[in-house]
């Protein structure tokens, strides 16, 4: 932030206009702290050094970080804190609301596990909204390259599920590498 008196009036005025993030992916909210934290916790070499964690040498560079951050979050309480501490900075911004997509294929550590993930999450959304901090809803993501029978799975797990935190249901990943999916995932 800066000095200036008028950038803090127009940083001001822009954090109280209403705002809601409609296309954010947790993936991609760790703090770096956290990472590095949890990184040396679990014995893990970092991908490059804190103050370089978010350089990319372009998309797949990105998607291999995902899963290497992702990775980490590999307890209920580091996702339910991962959970609240978004919404901590959805409030510092002023944003009153996010739809945050999450793919559960990036989560290496709940594989199989992906309704207990979800319910982790959740804690952790619950605690920031009982603490006063905005509301999230969850969109669980299909990855681009998976097969039509793992994206139908998913799809009936989540209708069987009925989280109420759930309330769509989102396709991410490479579209140049994994091409059309929507014939693929028609059923789904």
């Amino acid at each position: 932030m800066t000095d200036d008196p008028e950038a803090k009036a127009a940083w001001s005025a822009l954090r109280a206009l209403p705002k809601a993030e409609v296309h954010v992916h947790l993936e991609g909210c760790f703090a770096p702290e956290t990472l590095e934290q949890w990184a040396l916790e679990a014995g893990v070499p970092m991908p490059r050094p804190r103050s370089r964690l978010f350089e990319f040498e372009g998309l797949a560079d990105f998607l291999h970080f995902l899963d290497w951050a992702c990775g980490l979050a590999n307890s209920e309480e580091r996702l339910a804190r991962l959970a609240f501490d978004f919404c901590r900075r959805l409030e510092a911004d002023g944003t009153g609301y996010a739809d945050v997509i999450v793919n559960p294929t990036h989560w290496s550590a709940w594989r199989g596990r992906t309704k207990t993930m979800l319910e982790a999450l959740d804690d952790g959304f619950r605690r920031a909204e009982e603490a006063g901090l905005p509301p999230v809803g969850l969109c669980v993501s299909l990855l681009r390259t998976q097969s039509a029978d793992e994206a139908l799975a998913l799809v009936e797990d989540l209708a069987a599920w009925r989280l109420p935190r759930v309330v769509a249901l989102s396709v991410d990943g490479n579209e140049a590498a994994a091409g059309r999916t929507g014939p693929r995932f028609a059923a789904a």
